[in-house]
């Protein structure tokens, strides 16, 4: 088996006056193949992908985390004010009959999951009434529960 080593010289009838590789044998060597380029080139551009890949998803959790979490505040306060409404309303037309004890409210046509309500009036005979509004809504991870108290007056 005879080894071939490369020798450089300058081609003096190349037009373009390059430096050439040629063999022993001389034959030139016009394209000079690299081997793995490609391969290289695909494994960064994989890397970087997966890169971006992972800030994104990180940010996208953290937005649909920020999402959920203020659904259910909107929902908890549409809660606390449909009860103090409800609450001005008793306060207003049935003032004789007020109700002592607390008062679960029906939230189901407002469709917020896991929402209940409790509504229940405190220092009914003094001059300043006012009226406790306790909200819950949410999911089992993340639950909003919330006491207000609301002044009458």
């Amino acid at each position: 088996m005879v080894r071939l080593e490369k020798e450089k010289y300058y081609n003096r009838n190349s037009k373009t006056g390059m430096l050439v590789f040629v063999t022993r044998i001389g034959v030139p060597i016009r394209h000079v193949r690299r081997k793995g380029f490609v391969t290289i080139l695909a494994l960064m551009l994989i890397t970087l992908v997966g890169g971006a890949m992972l800030i994104l998803s990180h940010g996208a959790n953290t937005l649909a985390f920020e999402t959920n979490r203020a659904y259910y505040q909107a929902c908890e306060r549409n809660l606390a004010a449909s009860g103090f409404a409800w609450a001005g309303y008793q306060n207003v037309h049935k003032k004789t009959e007020l109700p002592t004890q607390p008062i679960e409210l029906d939230v189901e046509l407002l469709q917020i999951p896991q929402g209940s309500l409790t509504v229940s009036f405190a220092h009914l005979d003094t001059d300043d009434p006012s009226v406790e509004v306790k909200t819950t809504c949410g999911r089992e991870t993340n639950l909003l529960k919330r006491l207000r108290e609301y002044s009458l007056k």
